[in-house]
């Protein structure tokens, strides 16, 4: 189900470490996206960030709203081990610092909500990975690894 994102996101991406924001997010936000994206980058697991959810198909609630929308990105890793699973003393340091960045940026207007997954996505739900497929196929796409878009495929 995984290779779903090849076709679908893959198909028009290329590496780039300096990939912009969505246009639409307010600037302290895509501050956060942005350094978030940037951190992830040095971490050799980590392969791509993918935006989806509300804020990719652009249909998020205002930041206005009582509750405004989140940010969801999806971090894909490939821990190069045969448990495909990241050793836990990294898979603690990424969330650590996921938290410090978060920390800096507490003032940004929307939450930015990150989910870890191994680059294969399996063991996910296909309807989840269908979504990603549709809502990050348009919108922020950055891969972190000049071969990441091998990664997906069969």
């Amino acid at each position: 189900m995984g290779n779903q994102l090849d076709e679908t996101l893959y198909e028009h991406a290329e590496y780039n470490e300096h990939a912009g924001e969505p246009p639409w997010l307010d600037d302290r936000t895509a501050a956060l996206v942005h350094a978030v994206t940037a951190t992830m980058a040095d971490y050799s697991e980590a392969q791509a960030v993918i935006l989806f959810g509300s804020v990719a198909r652009h249909d998020e609630r205002p930041i206005a709203d009582s509750e405004p929308s989140d940010v969801d990105l999806l971090l894909l890793v490939d821990s190069g081990s045969e448990s495909g699973r990241l050793p836990l003393r990294r898979e603690v340091s990424l969330h650590m610092s996921i938290g410090q960045i978060s920390d800096c940026y507490r003032d940004a207007p929307r939450e930015v909500q990150i989910t870890i997954v191994q680059h294969d996505l399996a063991g996910w739900d296909p309807l989840f990975i269908e979504n990603v497929a549709r809502d990050g196929s348009s919108s922020y796409l950055r891969l972190l690894r000049p071969h990441s878009r091998s990664l997906v495929s069969p």
